[in-house]
């Protein structure tokens, strides 16, 4: 399953608030890599059911690790990711632990994090989520050697794009109209053009024997109409389907183009 295809899904269900009360194991793993003081909370909130309902053996056992995990947690906390990672870098460290969290960076010199002329480093960034706050480049790597990057996630807010499904077709198959999932960018910022994927309604699989240079037509701010060019009708297949998913890039008026991680002029980086 292609992983962007409902990413926003999971942003939604990431802000709805919802509790998973198993936290406490979780923490007692992860707090080598400083975990924030926000889950000395929610593991304190179950250490307290698990004592109401287990034995107290079990009980011991839970109430010593949620003391471990208080001792432990509060580690340090950072505002900015960048900033952070730059002066550790600045200071001639090679390891370097990022605090976990949800980081929202604003990018410098067209990218959020930029990792230069480096060699044996390793970044462990277990917990730790990048939020990148246009849609251009999340890292950019240059001149490095063996540069390791563990444990990070990278998400953007704004998506970078949007989607939605088609909802009728021409029976030449040379347009059709498409209707914007709820949640998603409207259609003013939209980028047409070759940046256009589209993905099987039941598979969710990113199709093959697709073409781009469509001409976009706006119908409302949430449905527009993608029209093929006149060429296209001499390609025998013609892989596109009523409901079919669309998705289309949506590129940041400051630095337009481009996504995610570029490398350049690198060797042995791992991700």
């Amino acid at each position: 399953m292609p992983c962007d295809v409902f990413c926003a899904e999971t942003c939604r269900l990431r802000q709805s608030n919802v509790n998973f009360y198993p936290i406490l194991t979780l923490q007692v793993y992860a707090v080598q890599f400083n975990v924030p003081y926000i889950f000395l909370v929610r593991s304190a909130v179950f250490a307290l059911r698990c004592l109401c309902m287990r034995s107290l053996a079990f009980k011991s056992f839970v109430f010593v690790a949620a003391i471990w995990g208080a001792q432990l947690c509060a580690g340090e906390e950072i505002a900015d990711m960048r900033t952070f990672i730059d002066g550790e870098l600045a200071a001639g460290k090679k390891e370097i632990v990022v605090p976990a969290g949800r980081y929202y960076t604003t990018p410098k010199d067209g990218t959020h994090l930029q990792f230069k002329n480096l060699e044996d480093v390793t970044v462990k960034a277990y917990g730790a989520e990048l939020i990148c706050t246009q849609t251009i480049a999340a890292i950019r790597i240059e001149n490095c050697r063996n540069l390791k990057i563990e444990g990070l996630v990278i998400d953007y807010d704004p998506l970078p794009y949007t989607q939605g499904k088609i909802v009728s077709m021409s029976d030449d198959k040379m347009s059709f109209e498409v209707e914007i999932f709820e949640g998603y960018g409207d259609v003013k910022n939209v980028e047409w053009g070759n940046r256009l994927e589209i993905f099987d309604q039941n598979t969710r699989r990113l199709k093959v024997n697709t073409y781009g240079g469509y001409k976009l037509e706006k119908i409302s701010d949430m449905k527009f109409r993608l029209v093929k060019p006149d060429w296209a009708r001499q390609i025998p297949c013609q892989n596109v389907h009523f409901r079919d998913i669309i998705a289309l890039s949506m590129p940041s008026s400051k630095h337009p183009g481009g996504r995610v991680v570029y490398c350049t002029d690198s060797k042995a980086v791992v991700f």
